[in-house]
């Protein structure tokens, strides 16, 4: 891109402007080698010229040894003006018909305009036709001599109208031509030592003007990239190192994951993962003379996590035997069927029965549900657990008889319901604080349990305690009274030798009373038989003698 000047020329008002035709390459003039402005605007115009007017020439920047030629013909009498108008100085010819010729010099600086008219005087008028020939350039010094890269200064002469800028076969990315003598340009990524080559339509320096580039080593991190998840939002900021920034970033084998993207021009890599798997590529950055650097990348994006749960909540109050639980889930977003089952630590709590779990046992109940994963959903697992508590128990108790005599056996039984078909435990049957003699641990059978025993005299309150087992709580009966009397005395030896000592006195006595009266008897019998005492007396004799040997016998 060439400077831009505020264009100004010499006013001449003793002559009028007057329009120029401007023809590409008018005929019959060379193939010129165009390379400045000026020579591409001044070529080929052709005019006519009289005394009252002039021509001003298209401007532009001309290089230094560029020949602008005029070809005057016609039959004006009088000199002709032709002039180079500078930025600070004029170089003015005055020549008759024929070919009048101008070289730029280096020291009329830039000349951007081209004038030509006819001196005071001149009569007629007369034909022009003006060609141009560019210089070729000259390269003098490239600074500085090496490097790895960036803006270098070319000095020299000729360089209006570069085309181009090379370094050896590689072209400069791109140039700035200051003036006629001065290029600024960028290097390209070369290797090694190069010759420096400018050119314009006139054609290429041949003078040789080396540039040493200076390799970079440009590096890319991280050497590592995390791995991503399923629809889960990524990024992550590469940054290159070691070359002249700024940098571009591109993918230059194998893929990004689907659903990332890089930034080329920060080096993020972001955007949401929309499939799991593995990814493998390479990234090159790019320095900004376009030296570059490599980084091979694998990645994995991770199948993301699946939403599994339970949608019901666990009964609060669950008991063995109580009602089934029926759980509800909340399935992840795989697809896949869910799977339910009973824990192996709660195999003796709870199992599945029919569409629900069904309480067996007092404890932890631990439900776990699984459900498969996908090509981008993980697997998942959920439980749930909660307490099942033992079943309530009820314990009454009978006792065969309410009263007794002592000595007699009294049956005490006693029921514990619910009685479940796997009901055990043992029932103590108590009186008071203490266990009936063999009923402290009575086993319970089918919710049942007896105990027979000995109760002593007195009034009891017997009470029976089930202690409970590993599903059943315990529990205890009401009181249960049995009033037991005391059996009839039994006589000492003493006593019975006393009674039948009596007895037999008392039956000595009942005989001998019954022989007195007899006697009596016998007496008065005698006397009213006999009419005489002496018969009487000796019968009364007889009558003392029985007499006396029964109170013998009763002595003995």
């Amino acid at each position: 891109m060439l400077p831009h000047f505020f264009v100004t020329h010499r006013a001449r008002s003793a002559y009028a402007m007057a329009t120029v035709t401007i023809a590409a390459f008018a005929a019959g003039l060379p193939l010129p080698a165009f390379a400045s402005p000026g020579c591409r605007a001044v070529h080929g115009v052709s005019g006519n010229l009289n005394a009252t007017n002039d021509r001003l020439l298209p401007f532009g920047y001309f290089n230094a040894g560029d020949r602008i030629s005029v070809n005057f013909s016609g039959p004006a009498s009088g000199a002709f003006k032709f002039s180079l108008i500078g930025e600070n100085e004029q170089d003015e010819r005055t020549s008759t018909p024929g070919t009048v010729a101008v070289d730029v010099s280096s020291s009329q600086g830039l000349i951007y305009a081209v004038d030509l008219y006819l001196s005071p005087g001149a009569s007629a008028s007369l034909a022009y036709q003006v060609s141009c020939d560019s210089a070729l350039p000259q390269l003098a010094q490239v600074s500085p001599a090496s490097g790895s890269g960036g803006m270098v200064t070319l000095t020299g002469t000729g360089f209006y109208g570069t085309t181009a800028v090379r370094f050896g076969s590689l072209p400069a990315p791109s140039f700035i031509v200051d003036n006629a003598g001065r290029i600024m340009a960028k290097t390209p990524p070369g290797v090694g030592t190069q010759t420096v080559t400018v050119t314009t339509d006139a054609g290429t320096t041949s003078n040789p003007v080396t540039y040493s580039f200076q390799v970079p080593t440009i590096a890319l991190g991280p050497t590592t990239l995390a791995d991503g998840t399923y629809q889960s939002g990524y990024s992550r900021q590469l940054q290159a190192s070691g070359g002249t920034g700024p940098y571009a970033y591109a993918v230059t084998a194998g893929q990004l994951p689907t659903g990332l993207l890089l930034n080329p021009v920060t080096g993020i890599i972001s955007g949401t993962p929309n499939a799991a798997g593995d990814s493998n590529f390479t990234i090159t950055a790019t320095d900004d003379i376009g030296y570059t650097g490599s980084q091979p990348y694998s990645m994995t994006i991770q199948r993301a996590a699946q939403t599994l749960a339970f949608s019901s909540t666990p009964p609060a109050a669950a008991i063995v035997g109580g009602a089934p639980y029926v759980p509800t889930v909340s399935a992840g977003a795989s697809g896949q069927p869910v799977v339910l089952y009973i824990d192996a630590a709660a195999n003796a709590v709870c199992r599945l029965q029919g569409g629900g779990i069904a309480f067996t046992g007092a404890g932890t109940c631990i439900i776990n549900i699984n459900q498969a994963g996908s090509a981008n959903y993980a697997p998942a697992q959920a439980q749930q657990s909660f307490a099942v508590g033992k079943v309530s128990t009820q314990t009454t108790l009978a006792a065969s008889t309410a009263t007794a005599v002592a000595g007699q056996q009294v049956v005490f039984t006693a029921n514990v319901a619910p009685a479940g078909p796997n009901m055990g435990g043992v029932v103590a049957f108590m009186n008071g604080a203490t266990a009936l003699p063999g009923c402290d641990a009575v086993p319970l059978v089918t919710g049942q349990a007896q105990c027979t025993a000995f109760v002593t005299p007195g009034s009891h309150s017997i009470v029976a305690m089930y202690g409970g087992d590993a599903n059943n709580l315990a529990s205890q009966s009401q009181p249960s009274a049995v009033i037991v009397s005391a059996p009839a005395p039994v006589p000492s030896l003493q006593s019975w030798t006393t009674a039948l000592l009596a007895l037999l006195m008392a039956t000595a006595a009942a005989r001998v009373g019954r022989r007195r009266v007899r006697m009596v008897d016998d007496q008065v019998a005698c006397a009213e038989v006999m009419g005489v005492n002496e018969g009487c007396a000796r019968e009364q004799s007889g009558c003392g003698g029985e007499r006396h040997g029964a109170a013998r016998k009763m002595a003995r």
